[in-house]
């Protein structure tokens, strides 16, 4: 029997072995390919919200084990892309959730579709980045859609602030073009022109946000219109708060400056200067009447996260949202597919399930029914899981809390 001992450890040994590598063969990433670096907060928020919703199931769904992988594009459009190509070329990638930014995606679209890269959006709100003029659109979006956030704010401004002069602050990217467009249509509808159009590149500082505002002023505008990310917006604020009362401008903004730091780099005394109102979707967990389900994401947000000690704390919440109620739509196209040994097929048979998601989805934001559908020139909307319905705008409060607007948007649209 000894001497038949060794035997039996080798067998143990390979048993062992190749349980290991059994186990280790059903195990799949999901990419994120944010700004780590520059916009950590968005993108940590992003992350966090793709964890909590598959913490929910164990990170296992259909056999497959799940896990997350950091890629930091740093707001870099070719660094993005060498992430999508290495995704391409990783046997077990399954989706990219993106960040922050649109460029990556204006710059990569193409590049994705051609190469069916199947790509999760919870925040990038640039109009086109969905809207691919094929069938084989492979960019799924929950999200702000400029295509229709330039007509929220237009309307929040001009018909419930009686704005009548905006001066627009545009960020000079393809992001920044978008709402250029979005929002003068929404003007023109109103038979109003902005007072000006001022346009400026990342990395702007506080003398080029002063003759900004400088020249708002000059041209009577008695709004400012901004469309802006974390740091520019930050000074863009800044210099309005430093001007004479009686001539502050109101700014009505996109959601880009709940980004990140905002609330550290602009003193609650100069935020109190000014009247700052910005675009979010519908849902805050700092707002009263939770849902037995909120509350519980909630707690689970507290435990897992140690600053998160109040709903508060929670600063760039629109990411963490957003990208927890993308991730249950991924969890339910992940249970009807079949599983196989090529990726390929995974990734597309996950697209197509995403394109037709048969049972209600309980969110964060709502509940979601056939949130897609496949592409058709005819429903430009078909990879947009939220509507116009879903946007509000809001504030921050005396305590920098984010504070959502009784405020709801009613006039005419073609959306869902």
């Amino acid at each position: 029997m000894k001497a038949l001992q060794p035997y039996y450890f080798c067998l143990l040994s390979i048993f062992i072995a190749t349980t290991k590598v059994y186990a280790s063969a059903d195990e799949y990433s999901i990419y994120i390919d944010a700004d780590f670096s520059h916009n950590l907060e968005s993108s940590q928020a992003i992350e966090r919200g793709i964890n909590t919703a598959l913490k929910g199931i164990n990170y296992q769904v259909n056999n497959l084990t799940l896990s997350t992988k950091r890629m930091d594009h740093r707001g870099n459009t070719k660094r993005s892309k060498k992430h999508i190509q290495a995704y391409l070329d990783d046997k077990r990638a399954i989706a990219i959730f993106s960040g922050l930014h649109s460029p990556p995606l204006l710059a990569n679209r193409d590049f994705i579709n051609k190469n069916q890269v199947l790509v999760l959006d919870p925040w990038a709100a640039a109009g086109p980045i969905t809207r691919y003029p094929d069938p084989e659109n492979w960019i799924f979006r929950l999200s702000i859609d400029d295509s229709k956030a330039g007509e929220v704010i237009t309307s929040y401004a001009i018909d419930h602030k009686k704005a009548k002069h905006p001066c627009l602050i545009l960020e000079n990217t393809g992001w920044g073009d978008s709402n250029k467009k979005t929002i003068l249509k929404a003007l023109k509808k109103r038979g109003l022109k902005p007072s000006l159009i001022q346009r400026f590149g990342w990395g702007l500082k506080s003398g080029e946000a002063g003759s900004i505002i400088e020249n708002c002023l000059a041209s009577e505008a008695d709004s400012v219109f901004l469309v802006a990310n974390v740091t520019e917006g930050f000074y863009i604020t800044k210099a309005i708060s430093q001007i004479s009362k009686n001539i502050r401008l109101p700014i009505y903004s996109h959601w880009g400056i709940t980004g990140g730091k905002f609330q550290e780099l602009m003193p609650l005394s100069e935020l109190k200067k000014i009247d700052l109102f910005f675009l979010q979707t519908k849902f805050s967990f700092s707002q009263k009447n939770l849902s037995a389900m909120q509350q519980s994401i909630l707690v689970k947000l507290k435990k897992n996260y140690a600053e998160y000690e109040n709903p508060e704390a929670i600063k760039t919440s629109a990411g963490l949202i957003h990208a927890y109620d993308l991730t249950l739509m991924l969890i339910e196209a992940l249970k009807s597919i079949a599983v196989t040994n090529s990726i390929h097929t995974i990734r597309r048979s996950t697209r197509n399930h995403l394109e037709d998601l048969k049972n209600p989805i309980q969110g964060l934001i709502k509940e979601y029914r056939n949130p897609f559908r496949p592409f058709r020139p005819d429903d430009t909307d078909a990879h947009e899981a939220l509507n116009i319905s879903d946007y509000v705008m809001g504030f921050f409060d005396s305590k920098y809390n984010i504070t959502l607007d009784s405020w709801t948007y009613n006039g005419n649209s073609s959306d869902k």
